[in-house]
């Protein structure tokens, strides 16, 4: 029981993650067209 609750947190929290590496992602790359 423990462990399905860790898991269900972990799955939302792994999401969010990726999303914010996405968002970086963009950002870095907007910032290089800018210094190009």
């Amino acid at each position: 029981m423990r462990e399905e609750m860790v898991y269900g947190e972990n799955r939302p929290t792994f999401s969010k993650i990726i999303e914010t590496l996405k968002r970086l992602k963009d950002k870095i790359n907007s910032l290089n067209w800018e210094m190009i």
